[in-house]
């Protein structure tokens, strides 16, 4: 009777200890995207697509906006960091391309994901001075990645008219 009792006790003191001190899982770690990575693996941002949306002017600001679809696409075979999209646009017979004031920040892509936004550019209206001007979009505007290319980072342009005012 003895021994039956010492095993129900020491049966129901291990079933205390383990109530009071149950495991605690460890944490999952966070994924990180690295700005660069290694040779065998790199990222590829693609600008799969920049359309218009529309060209307005802005009523009591003297500026045009420029509203445009954009598409950015992680080619790549490695995730990608922070990156920066820039709008470009250019004028006249001698087409100085010229950086927009405002930029998309963007937080990373996944190898295969795609970064999709609506942007309205805005731009003083006196800095347009033809009736038509064209532009496009550099994804990476500021060479922070490294890719497979660099050559697809531009859209193509497109030809866009001036609003009356």
């Amino acid at each position: 009777m003895g021994l039956l009792m010492n095993i129900i006790s020491g049966s129901i003191l291990l079933g205390y200890s383990i109530l009071i001190n149950p495991a605690v899982p460890e944490p999952v770690p966070l994924i990180k995207y690295p700005v660069f990575q290694s040779e065998e693996q790199e990222a590829d941002l693609r600008v799969t697509e920049l359309s218009m949306v529309s060209v307005t002017p802005s009523p009591g600001r003297n500026e045009i906006r420029i509203q445009v679809l954009i598409q950015v696409k992680n080619t790549g075979t490695a995730a990608c960091g922070p990156f920066q999209i820039n709008g470009f646009y250019q004028q006249g017979a001698e087409k100085q391309e010229t950086k927009c004031r405002e930029s998309i920040k963007v937080q990373g892509l996944a190898p295969g994901a795609t970064f999709v936004k609506v942007f309205i550019f805005s731009e003083p209206e006196s800095a347009i001075s033809t009736p038509y001007f064209f532009f496009r979009i550099k994804a990476d505007a500021e060479n922070r990645l490294r890719e497979k290319s660099r050559q697809n980072n531009y859209s193509d342009w497109l030809r866009l008219s001036k609003p009356a005012s």
